[in-house]
């Protein structure tokens, strides 16, 4: 089927609240850091944009930009039904000028997550699948069908990460000023992580901290294959590598310890966490550098992701409830 075309051939602005190159890196001050020798520093992305914010508007950017530069006037993307990226599309499509579709894993629940209600209202179309169904989202003949259903779209895949992505991540370096010995991101389908990869310092180790569990197997698999093709060649090693044991009990799961870790770290520490991706990554930080785990000296960056809207879907699941807002 062919591009439909855009009457207005302007590039609409990507939607943010603070310039990406404006994204502070900020001190986390913590008496028992200091006790250990470590600095920890944060990069607070989820500035950057409420809803398209930290990791979600760098994978979005250039995919974003293609399309409108495409004429695509429809935008088509996969996730779960508290998926920050679902969001993350709608609300960048609503400001850009673009519709959007999400096709959404599974039934239509009688009431709608936070997430999905937020979707709507910002003009989603929702289109429930079968979780088989759903299985399919990559291949290009179901979404050929799905083209065929909902109308010619520009696709983006499940977590906004391909090649595109990898490049809009890669820039996160030009707003880091100072050298750190490591730096730390959240990975749920590997793009952030791969994107860091990319241009990461020789001296700048990397460590991703999986949200999933049961992809001990394929994940590192995933990454050098978005390196190679990013690259044009296999790359070595490298200078990164995943911790797979800082799940919690998978994805969208927490244990009773990060409930209420992230529930005391904002009135400690002034920002907010999630319990699905950041909270997971500043509990790995926090223990292992109590535990006296990182030499004495070493100067660590946590790449905050965002993903902060998914708080309210954790508060209509759970009676434990998280905060909103920092006191």
């Amino acid at each position: 089927m062919g591009k439909s075309a855009r009457k207005d051939s302007q590039i609409m602005p990507l939607p943010f609240t603070l310039a990406p190159e404006s994204v502070p890196i900020q001190p986390v001050n913590d008496p028992q850091y200091e006790a250990a020798g470590v600095q920890l520093w944060v990069k607070r992305e989820d500035l950057i944009h409420p809803l398209v914010s930290g990791n979600k508007w760098r994978k979005l950017k250039y995919p974003l930009l293609e399309a409108q530069a495409q004429g695509h006037v429809q935008l088509l993307t996969f996730g779960g039904a508290y998926s920050n990226h679902l969001l993350a599309v709608a609300a960048a499509g609503e400001q850009m000028g673009f519709r959007t579709v999400g096709v959404v894993r599974g039934e239509r629940a009688e009431t709608l997550s936070p997430t999905l209600v937020a979707c709507e209202d910002l003009g989603m179309q929702l289109h429930f699948v079968s979780r088989q169904a759903y299985k399919q989202r990559a291949e290009p003949a179901y979404q050929q069908q799905l083209v065929e259903i909902l109308g010619t779209s520009y696709i983006i895949p499940e977590g906004g990460t391909n090649l595109q992505a990898l490049h809009g991540v890669a820039e996160v370096w030009d707003s880091v000023p100072q050298a750190f010995d490591l730096v730390v991101t959240m990975v749920g389908t590997g793009g952030t992580l791969a994107g860091l990869a990319l241009q990461a310092p020789q001296s700048t180790n990397l460590l991703g901290i999986m949200a999933l569990k049961g992809y001990e197997d394929t994940m590192e698999m995933e990454i050098q294959g978005l390196l190679r093709e990013a690259t044009g060649f296999f790359p070595s090693a490298g200078n990164w590598r995943l911790e797979h044991d800082a799940h919690h009990g998978g994805y969208a799961k927490a244990s009773p310890d990060l409930v209420a870790f992230v529930q005391e770290w904002p009135a400690r520490h002034g920002f907010l966490l999630d319990p699905v991706y950041t909270g997971k990554l500043f509990y790995y930080l926090h223990h292992r550098i109590c535990a006296g785990y990182f030499p004495r000296g070493m100067r660590i960056l946590a790449i905050h992701t965002g993903g902060l809207q998914g708080i309210a879907g954790w508060n209509q699941r759970h009676a434990n409830k998280l905060p909103t807002e920092v006191q």
